[in-house]
């Protein structure tokens, strides 16, 4: 796939390099206090519910069919239930998803396409259910830090744009690229070349139009921050790589 490349704080670019790759379970998750595992299904149709239980929560995850992933759902410490219930109304349905642990307060969940990149990340506020951030990366977080009220992640993020970053209408594009993340101060990445390349493989020149109307995929460090119920995001030194999202 064709990809266009820019560089941001070049002269700092080395800086990246100092960070060592921090896979989830580097992230140190919390033991939780028991768990369950609930085998049922007909017909050969295998289905599984586990319950994990932590000092404020519990997390249940409905298996259907050998997958790791699956319906991962809250359910408040007080609430009385059976691990396995078809139905169990004091459930707050999360997402479909790998369910990957919890650090403190926060449920973390991931998703790839057929196990490739990038990688489709959740982290939920265990308290309220509420979904506190949904990003996409490339690789694993290079740190993942959790304190009482908040985390700070960094990793290779992708970030899939919902205009062109082509010729006339490039610069408003990237006006609102910059601040949705925290690329204010790089310069944007020359897409030109990818569209014309596409253009070349187009054979009915009423689908040319469409070609130049792509949104692009933007693949950049990035730190992102969740403190005081805003998260926010910054660049870091590194590269920005450019492709058409699809």
């Amino acid at each position: 796939m064709a990809v266009s490349r820019t560089c941001v704080f070049c002269s700092l670019a080395a800086a990246v390099t100092a960070f060592t790759a921090a896979p989830a379970a580097s992230v140190g998750f919390d033991r939780p206090l028991k768990s369950e595992a609930i085998e049922s299904g007909e017909q050969g149709e295998a289905r599984r519910t586990d319950c994990i239980y932590y000092p404020r929560f519990v997390v249940t995850v409905r298996y259907f069919g050998k997958t790791d992933r699956g319906e991962v759902n809250l359910v408040p410490r007080s609430a009385r239930f059976a691990c396995g219930d078809e139905v169990a109304p004091v459930e707050k349905r999360l997402t479909f998803a790998r369910y990957v642990g919890v650090k403190g307060d926060f449920i973390l969940t991931d998703y790839s396409y057929r196990g490739k990149q990038p990688t489709q990340f959740d982290i939920f506020d265990g308290r309220t259910g509420g979904r506190l951030i949904s990003d996409q990366m490339q690789g694993e977080w290079t740190l993942a830090r959790f304190t009482a009220d908040g985390f700070v992640l960094r990793y290779r993020r992708v970030f899939t744009s919902d205009c062109p970053l082509k010729y006339g209408v490039a610069t408003q594009c990237w006006t609102g690229i910059r601040h949705a993340t925290g690329l204010a101060d790089a310069m944007a990445p020359d897409c030109h070349a990818l569209y014309d390349a596409r253009r070349k493989t187009i054979q009915f020149a009423d689908q040319l139009d469409a070609v130049d109307r792509t949104a692009v995929k933007l693949t950049y460090n990035a730190e992102a921050r969740y403190s005081g119920g805003r998260l926010s995001y910054t660049a870091l030194p590194g590269t920005v790589d450019c492709r058409l999202a699809w």
